[in-house]
């Protein structure tokens, strides 16, 4: 009962002849679940582990935020009391706080209030395209713990500039940053890739799904972004293949598709044998995971039943 350890560790000091620092403002969160790691330094250092881990099944997936066109540092120093005759003793250690501001539109910033108040942990981008993460045991690469996240009311503008989200983090534990922080230069590595590059670190984007012309013999399908307007080309996706959709009948059973041909403007002449008999049918795209895409992730927001009408 009532013992207590003195904090009296100490490290070596060389620094003539270490590498220069060279973080610098920090660009982008990646938000991870709580439970998130990499685990190891090789792992968190290959491209190919965090495209999976965007991809993967919502309860474990990681989310890249756009990336940042102002940094405002709101940390608090640390506290110490003054005494009358004992000088100053220290209390505790300062907060690190901090709020990115995000130039995107109004769709997207609506979608990042939903992370408001979320339980998470993120990992942080610099403007050198080095990643800051923690690690507890010095192998397992594992994001910061965050105390708060939100995402407040928009900047607005006064015809100057433009209307900008701000992002305010305040991460909940500073030992994780101050005592066991890592810096890991993807740049560096064997496979090198740019985690500033935003097509690099992408979140994967709602995606809308539509029938038409619907017949025994198929029917055509349109696939766009959710919050471009279909009329706007950039809210076509192009590059499926058959394998990237799924049809399941009334039954509940899996219906075999023959050939998906891309037009090339976001539409796909599906074609399957299908039935008044066996309608409604369910057709949605495969998980996120499994899409074939390679340049772009995508979730379908929800199936779409494809009615057969009998003639």
């Amino acid at each position: 009962m009532n013992k207590f350890s003195a904090d009296v560790s100490q490290a070596n000091t060389g620094f003539v002849k270490q590498i220069k620092n060279n973080m610098t403002a920090w660009r982008q969160i990646i938000v991870c679940p709580t439970d998130f790691e990499f685990a190891t330094e090789a792992s968190a250092l290959t491209l190919a582990t965090w495209t999976t881990a965007i991809k993967a099944p919502v309860a474990s997936r990681i989310y890249p935020f756009p990336q940042a066109v102002s940094f405002e540092n709101q940390s608090k120093e640390s506290v110490y009391e003054d005494f009358s005759l004992a000088g100053s003793t220290f209390v505790k250690e300062g907060t690190i706080g901090f709020t990115m501001y995000l130039n995107i539109n109004k769709a997207q910033a609506n979608k990042l209030r939903k992370f408001n108040g979320r339980s998470c942990k993120i990992f942080i981008i610099d403007d050198n395209g080095n990643i800051l993460c923690t690690s507890f045991d010095g192998t397992k690469v594992q994001p910061f713990s965050v105390q708060e996240i939100r995402i407040e009311t928009a900047k607005l503008s006064d015809g100057s500039a433009s209307v900008t989200t701000p992002v305010k983090v305040v991460l909940l534990d500073t030992t994780e940053f101050n005592d066991r922080g890592y810096v890991l230069q993807p740049l560096k590595a064997t496979s090198a890739w740019n985690p500033k590059l935003p097509s690099n670190l992408d979140g994967v984007y709602d995606v809308t799904l539509s029938v038409s012309d619907i017949a025994a013999a198929g029917f055509v399908a349109s696939v766009n972004i959710d919050s471009i307007v279909t009329t706007d080309e950039s809210s076509a996706i192009v590059g499926l293949a058959k394998d990237d959709f799924t049809l399941i009948d009334k039954d509940g059973d899996v219906v075999s598709i023959t050939t998906a041909t891309d037009n090339g403007d976001g539409t796909y002449d599906i074609a399957v044998t299908i039935a008044a008999a066996d309608s409604p049918y369910s057709f949605d795209l495969v998980a996120c995971g499994s899409v074939s895409l390679t340049d772009i992730a995508i979730e379908s927001t929800g199936a779409v039943a494809v009615t057969v009408v009998e003639a």
